[in-house]
């Protein structure tokens, strides 16, 4: 989709709003060239001046000679009332159709941010891992704000080229040979503007360009602070951000700056072609010239209003302009065709009854040449806890996120009591798997509001009694606020053995019948560990368990171990079966611990 049909496709959808601005805008016009040109004939007759109304179309010349059929008390009160009528209906009007045009300009973000949301959060986890998060970020909040501005722009542009067609027809009334030499004169006005609007363009695509890269440099600065300043970079990234915010705030002001010089330039112009236009009257109305002519003073004032519309015009085009950088972006945002989305199936998951089953399973991130899981294959029985392990890279952890369904596999399937796993709900499937991993997410929020985080409606006396059962309870009291406390950026208030009994909790709340636990130990020290494996004991029981583990002694209790080598399952087996043999677990198993096995 490309940067017009997204705007198109965005204005067709709130039609009904779009004409009801160009509609009050077109009464808008009618009623602000009733007014200006009436105004010169009605104002000069009430001064009791030498009015010539020779030349002057015959509808304005009738108006004018109603005025002279009441006394002089009421004709001042009648042409004043008629004036500020017209003026009053010409605002109103203008000002209903720019509210609708805002409406459009807000219905249109409100349904692009939607739109969005709902197309990302179905995507499979290939597209964020390809992704930055700052740039989704900026694409949700400024580009989709560029593209109802331009939308916005765009209906203010058409609304002010409806008044100067209507301007223009009042102009032609009055004498088209001076209309027609006025254009000639425009003609450079337009040159220039257009060349304005060209460098805004350029200017608007650069100042896109910057932002990105000042919003993915603070992303990654402030996102990795702790490596920042434990190798003391503080000076050198801070300055790398101070010439991303320069060059972003330099192309904004570029871009802003070749919109601004369309209005002095077109002052400039107007203001020539005014002097000219009286210069050419003595040459296309010699005769109309004896004392105030009508007709020259009203083609003066309907000029006078028209150009400043023009620079308008001209304006609102610059800054369409300038917005279609970002429509580009949004655009490729919001195509699905770099996007594998998952669909949501229609069976509703319950429990496990019998297994799960990867059958011939290949994943890969990229190119189907460089595959993560090669035709794995395993079994996981109703109740049994299987591990996963491997050294890194082995495609462990890949198994679990296929069995959440972040990924789809390439070939191959998941069944879950023989049903492919895509054919089940998400949400019910997902509710019924809990994940406890080694990197634990936690909202910048409440303790209490990130372990209810998968169940909301939880009462307060289940939050106390699993964070009793995960043994969180010990650090929660000497919390300032318990459980309400906030726990800062994913949880940095908290040791990861704190963070790991959290996710322990939430887990136990959640009651999952699935469990994944993801090197849920493994970056943990010893007491920490303990701590840990008692809570995972509660949390084991009676649960189908999936363990993904680098370091075996957490998985030597597993009914069944499958190793996994460059992607394929190459032995299975329970921890004593693997170790008789001498295969790739007793290899690893050694490399570890070395000194407790007998030579």
């Amino acid at each position: 989709m490309g940067k017009s049909s997204l705007i198109i496709e965005s204005i067709r959808k709130h039609s009904g709003w779009v004409s009801l601005s160009l509609l009050l805008a077109c009464l808008g016009a009618i009623f602000s060239g009733v007014s200006i040109a009436m105004i010169a004939p009605v104002l000069i007759g009430l001064l009791g001046l030498d009015l010539d109304l020779r030349g002057l179309p015959g509808p304005f010349q009738k108006v004018t000679n109603i005025f002279e059929l009441t006394s002089p008390e009421l004709r001042t009160v009648f042409a004043s009332a008629f004036i500020i009528g017209t003026m009053l209906l010409k605002n109103g009007c203008l000002y209903a159709s720019s509210i609708a045009s805002s409406n459009v300009s807000r219905l249109i973000a409100r349904d692009l941010r939607e739109r969005a949301v709902n197309l990302l959060i179905r995507a499979d986890m290939k597209f964020f891992v390809r992704s930055s998060v700052g740039t989704i970020s900026d694409s949700l909040l400024q580009e989709v704000d560029d593209v109802s501005h331009a939308v916005f722009h765009l209906c203010q542009a058409v609304s002010g080229l409806i008044a100067i067609i209507v301007l223009v027809a009042i102009l032609i009334s009055l004498s088209w040979q001076l209309l027609l030499a006025t254009l000639l004169l425009l003609a450079v006005l337009m040159v220039v503007n257009q060349s304005a609007i060209k460098r805004s363009r350029i200017a608007g695509r650069q100042s896109v360009h910057s932002a990105q890269l000042l919003s993915k440099g603070m992303h990654e600065v402030f996102g990795g602070i702790r490596l920042v300043k434990a190798t003391a970079s503080e000076a050198r990234e801070a300055e790398r951000l101070i010439a991303l915010s320069s060059e972003r705030t330099d192309a904004q002001f570029h871009a802003e700056a070749a919109g601004l010089s369309i209005g002095p330039m077109g002052e400039v112009v107007a203001v020539l072609a005014l002097v000219g236009i009286v210069w050419l009257s003595r040459v296309f109305m010699p005769g109309q010239l004896h004392g105030l002519s009508a007709l020259l003073l009203t083609f003066l004032f309907v000029l006078f209003r028209m150009l400043p519309l023009i620079s308008l015009v001209n304006f609102r085009r610059s800054e369409v302009a300038r917005f279609l950088a970002s429509a580009d972006i949004l655009s490729v945002l919001l195509t699905s065709e770099d996007k594998l989305l998952i669909e949501d199936g229609s069976t509703a998951y319950t429990s496990l009854r019998d297994r799960i089953e990867f059958a011939s399973v290949s994943f890969s991130y990229g190119t189907e040449t460089n595959l993560v899981l090669d035709a794995v294959s395993f079994s996981v029985p109703k109740g049994a806890t299987i591990a996963l392990v491997g050294q890194s890279g082995s495609g462990k952890t890949t198994c679990a996120d296929l069995l959440m369904r972040f990924y789809e596999p390439n070939t191959g399937s998941i069944t879950i009591d023989g049903r492919k796993l895509c054919d089940y709900e998400l949400r019910s499937l997902r509710r019924s798997v809990g994940v406890v991993s080694q990197d634990t997410f936690l909202f910048n929020d409440t303790l209490a509001y990130n372990i209810k985080y998968a169940r909301p409606d939880a009462s307060e006396s289940e939050v106390v009694e699993v964070a009793a059962r995960a043994h969180a309870m010990e650090f929660i009291e000497r919390l300032p606020h318990g459980f309400d406390t906030i726990i800062g950026d994913r949880g940095v208030m908290l040791s990861g053995g704190e963070r790991q009994r959290v996710a322990i909790a939430r887990a136990l709340l959640q009651k999952p019948d699935i469990l994944i636990l993801d090197e849920a130990t493994s970056s943990l020290d010893s007491v920490a560990e303990r701590l840990i494996q008692v809570a995972l004991e509660d949390l084991l029981r009676d649960r189908t368990t999936l363990v993904i583990a680098h370091r075996l002694s957490t998985v030597q209790n597993a009914d069944k171990i499958f190793v996994l080598h460059q992607g394929k399952v190459v032995e299975s087996g329970s921890h004593s079966e693997l170790m008789d043999r001498d295969g790739h677990y007793k290899r690893l198993y050694v490399t570890q611990f070395a000194e407790a096995v007998p030579s």
